[in-house]
């Protein structure tokens, strides 16, 4: 006798669905593909009309900046205000434009971005001004002392920053300024110093040590050592002295420590 085959369960299961398709299974598989072939179609479709748009777009805004020019808006005058020390010219090249270009195809921002690129300077606004102006209102760095550093001079300006286009031989008139960070202390020692105006007439150049305290040097060589802590009040101090005294801090080379002037002069 023969021995029946085990049945095993998945052959079963396999033949239940056979009989319940008719023996035929359902292609699944092409109902996604064909769901999938009609969603990257309209996708397709989508895409090719919004680019078509864009450029339907861009075709008619080229068309109407151009009429707008044929119109008289294009760019015949840049008015600068608020400049001294930047010539016209160089701020007009400084914007990159060129002369009858379309006033509306100007970008605002991109020539505020090439002005403010300058070193002299600080802050810019720009304006259209229709039907062909463009006005550019500068405000420029003050320069406030000459850096010394590795035998060359450099302008510094209030925010204690290199003014590149600034030729330090048209600014002898201002202090030297030395020693470690001392471009980014500058404008405080000074506004300090110029509280005593007769003083600071005397006043050639400042030294600042170890990027804490500052040492003043006269013009005939005098140092005035100042204290790391309200250097301010000392510079008023040594003012009294010099008027106490009836004399100027001119007299001779010496190095004042002032600890020992104002214990002379009972002035602490």
């Amino acid at each position: 006798m023969r021995l029946m085959q085990w049945i095993r369960p998945w052959q079963t299961a396999a033949h239940n669905r056979n009989l319940q398709t008719g023996g035929r299974q359902k292609p699944a598989f092409k109902t996604r593909t064909r769901l999938t072939m009609l969603i990257l179609t309209l996708a397709g479709g989508l895409a090719c009309a919004t680019t078509g748009l864009w450029l339907w777009r861009e075709s008619i805004g080229h068309q109407m900046i151009q009429a707008s020019a044929e119109a008289g808006l294009r760019l015949e005058k840049i008015n600068i205000r608020g400049n001294r020390n930047v010539t016209e010219d160089v701020l007009v090249k400084a914007t990159g434009l060129s002369w009858h270009t379309p006033i509306l195809a100007i970008s605002l921002e991109e020539v505020h971005d090439r002005v403010i690129a300058l070193g002299w300077v600080h802050k810019a606004r720009v304006e259209r001004r229709l039907p062909d102006t463009l006005v550019i209102t500068l405000e420029e760095r003050t320069a406030i002392s000459l850096l010394q550093s590795d035998g060359q001079h450099f302008v510094i300006s209030t925010e204690g920053d290199i003014i590149p286009e600034a030729r330090p031989e048209d600014f002898r008139h201002l202090r030297v300024i030395s020693g470690t960070n001392a471009a980014a202390g500058a404008a405080e020692i000074l506004q300090s110093l110029e509280t005593e105006p007769e003083l600071f007439d005397e006043v050639w150049a400042l030294i600042r040590q170890a990027g804490r305290r500052w040492d003043v040097i006269l013009r005939n060589n005098i140092r005035i050592q100042l204290p790391e802590s309200d250097p301010t009040n000392a510079w008023s101090r040594i003012q009294c002295v010099a008027s106490y005294t009836s004399t100027k801090c001119t007299s001779r080379k010496i190095n004042i420590s002032l600890k020992a002037l104002f214990e002379k002069y009972k002035l602490n």
